[in-house]
């Protein structure tokens, strides 16, 4: 009697449980990917396409939470899955180039996003993105024409200024780069990283006071001391203070910098 009770009351039990839709697991992931919660994002949408496999939303947006953590092989798997579904999403296309990018698959990278602007000429983004791109492969001019384009269109993106101003640095056309990084700032950017650059592309132009204005702003946010330090002694130095840009090196070799050392034993007593 015992078990035929428990026995009926286990199918009563299983009967009335609720079973979840794919859609109510897409909401739930959906929920928590709004919350920055990707873990739980991506549990929820891989059970939402285990009901619906061909379901190319949950594919897009389980791929941005895998991106937004950091697995982005895993990125790039479900947005081939995603475009072997529909080959004219453009998103799909971005996205993945964007994910290889961090894999360091740079070529691979540029064939996406490419074929994102075949199919949607105006992805604005794309260029930027491609732009950034050039830039890690050493293709200064081409890069330089991506973020000019994206500019044209976008045109207070400090990222974008700074960006563009390092690629006119590395390709020799330091006015530009000045100009560049100058309207970063000007734009409100707070990546102290421009005025360091700022300062080095003013020592290649010979203004020296600018470049030591430039250095004294890192040093006082205390970022990258000592690199900061070693090109402020050699604006001073430069500038004919003689004891000042000794003094910097000085300062730049305890915090551990080479060529600082190297100026120092060389042009100093």
């Amino acid at each position: 009697m015992t078990r035929h009770l428990i026995s009926c009351f286990t199918v009563f039990f299983i009967f009335n449980v609720h079973a979840q839709t794919a859609d109510e697991f897409y909401q739930e992931g959906a929920t928590h990917f709004e919350a920055s919660e990707f873990e739980q994002a991506i549990n929820a949408f891989t059970q939402s396409l285990k009901l619906e496999p061909n379901d190319e939303d949950a594919y897009y947006n389980r791929s941005q939470a895998y991106f937004y953590s950091g697995d982005f092989l895993s990125c790039v798997e479900d947005l081939t899955a995603l475009i072997k579904l529909d080959p004219e999403d453009s998103e799909a296309y971005f996205l993945r180039g964007w994910a290889k990018f961090h894999l360091t698959h740079f070529q691979s990278a540029l064939v996406d996003y490419d074929q994102c602007l075949k199919i949607d000429p105006e992805y604005i983004d794309a260029h930027y993105q491609k732009g950034s791109t050039l830039l890690a492969m050493d293709y200064f001019k081409q890069a330089i024409q991506e973020f000019s384009v994206y500019l044209a269109e976008i045109d207070d993106d400090f990222d974008a200024y700074y960006n563009r101003g390092l690629a006119y640095s590395l390709d020799q056309h330091y006015e530009k780069a000045e100009a560049d990084f100058s309207t970063s700032i000007k734009l409100g950017t707070d990546n102290v990283n421009v005025w360091f650059n700022r300062g080095t592309v003013r020592m290649e132009l010979k203004n020296f006071q600018g470049a030591i204005a430039d250095m004294n702003y890192v040093i006082e946010q205390g970022k990258n001391e000592a690199d900061a330090l070693q090109y402020r002694g050699m604006a001073r130095f430069a500038n004919g203070d003689k004891p000042g840009g000794c003094d910097d090196w000085k300062l730049a070799v305890e915090k551990g910098s080479f060529e600082a050392q190297q100026q120092l034993m060389s042009l100093c007593d």
